[in-house]
């Protein structure tokens, strides 16, 4: 794909870079370009904006992170491991936002940065490299 980053980073990782147990291993990773963004992790972004001046902000905050494309194949993925986790009961636990960074971070060779559990589920399936960004239980 070309991308010089190593990780897709999700939601749930960024939005805790305040965080003590977050910040030390984020901050650097960001800083050298090794954190990817995708539109959905984008569209996440864009909710937690408090106003039009913030979501502008954040926007700007972003574009210069390498940008995974999501495209049909990623969407036909995610929607193969949704089916797979059905098998085991598991479709209604696994957001679908979710499903799709990780089917976009698995196209892209990525490994996704996270600190949400429905990546760990998704990765059971997938066998793909899933990493916390903290500890679970530690940046809450």
């Amino acid at each position: 794909m070309g991308l010089s980053a190593h990780f897709l980073g999700d939601t749930s990782a960024v939005a805790r870079i305040a965080k003590p147990t977050v910040a030390p291993r984020l901050v650097p990773l960001m800083e050298a370009g090794l954190v990817a963004r995708c539109t959905i992790t984008d569209l996440e972004a864009g909710v937690s904006a408090r106003n039009e001046q913030d979501c502008r902000r954040t926007r700007m905050a972003r574009s210069p992170w390498p940008q995974v494309t999501i495209d049909q194949t990623v969407l036909d993925r995610a929607f193969e491991v949704q089916g797979e986790l059905a098998g085991q009961g598991l479709h209604r636990a696994v957001k679908i936002g979710d499903l799709i960074i990780a089917a976009a971070a698995e196209r892209a060779g990525l490994v996704v940065l996270h600190y949400d559990r429905d990546f760990d589920r998704i990765a059971e399936v997938t066998r793909q490299r899933v990493d916390w960004v903290a500890t679970p239980g530690t940046a809450d």
